[in-house]
């Protein structure tokens, strides 16, 4: 019986979860104003990445009363592993992603980003040294497939071809975390690594925003409380995912987690007045299920889920 109910506390931890990551986008959109992006990324990382160590920090007590000294045996690089791929691969996904929105719907944006499976799984075949398999070439066509509907003019919806690129080269760079951080992280304390990759990617875009002159000081109350319930759904939609993961196990988490496009659709309609045609629905249910058939051949843990980019 109490594990009938751990099952059950676990997929409701991380629907939940797949909600918080699939409703940001839009979220973000309908809150960001007139906020510079490099503003909201630079300072919503920053107070997501105080936020996860802080709960971190609790987990490690409540556990074992103390922190964890396995953390001590490695080196810098590896202890850090999630600061420098946040620095290098998810802050550029994040400004490329978050970009988007400015050429094609936030919803959208979530369901041909959802490509990145695909992507891994070619990667880690070129990696290997082998050619992808035939499994594995059908589920990119499948996935290609959903794309073309989605994207298709004939349909009539409004599609930007900037926007299209952008999503996918944030796609491609997230794809390359995935594998990095797949081979880094895999047995770090998730909380902390989401910290970590949250903090890099404050420090990145705030560097990339000094440089170019772009970034700035909030200094109105309501920008910060903006700033902070961004940076809080982060923290319990990564709180939960891993809560969850715990219980289910990473295969059902992350076949759960592949609902979040429905998420995009529903949020960005309410927030946002989006809306999807009949033939990109068809798309989106092609791309959905190619995901979850890629995530059932050969699932890799994540150290942050995509669609939220943070």
């Amino acid at each position: 019986m109490s594990g009938a109910r751990d099952t059950w506390t676990g997929v409701a931890l991380v629907m939940i979860s797949t909600a918080i990551f699939g409703s940001i986008p839009a979220v973000v959109t309908f809150l960001r104003d007139d906020m510079p992006l490099v503003d909201v990324l630079t300072y919503r990382g920053l107070l997501a990445g105080a936020m996860l160590f802080a709960l971190s920090m609790l987990v490690d007590r409540v556990r074992r009363g103390r922190a964890r000294p396995v953390l001590r045996s490695y080196r810098w690089r590896r202890r850090n592993a999630g600061l420098i791929v946040g620095v290098l691969l998810y802050a550029p996904q994040l400004m490329l992603f978050y970009t988007a929105f400015d050429y094609i719907e936030t919803s959208l944006a979530v369901a041909l980003g959802y490509i990145y499976p695909t992507i891994v799984l070619f990667l880690v075949a070129i990696r290997g040294g082998r050619l992808p398999s035939p499994r594995e070439l059908g589920l990119a066509f499948m996935a290609l497939a959903g794309i073309v509907a989605l994207t298709n003019p004939v349909s009539g919806a409004m599609v930007d071809g900037i926007g299209i690129v952008l999503v996918f080269v944030a796609a491609v760079f997230y794809a390359l975390y995935v594998v990095v951080a797949g081979d880094l992280v895999a047995d770090l304390p998730p909380l902390r690594v989401g910290g970590q990759v949250s903090v890099g990617v404050g420090l990145a875009t705030a560097g990339y925003g000094m440089l170019s002159g772009t970034l700035g000081l909030p200094t109105a109350a309501s920008a910060w409380l903006m700033l902070l319930v961004q940076a809080g759904m982060l923290t319990a939609a990564v709180a939960t995912y891993y809560l969850g993961l715990v219980r289910l196990g990473a295969s059902t988490t992350s076949l759960i987690d592949c609902a979040q496009p429905l998420f995009a659709v529903v949020v960005g309609s309410w927030l946002l007045a989006e809306q999807l045609v009949a033939l990109q629905f068809i798309g989106l249910a092609l791309v959905t299920l190619s995901v979850a058939l890629t995530t059932a051949l050969a699932h890799r843990r994540l150290a942050m889920p995509f669609a939220d980019p943070p």
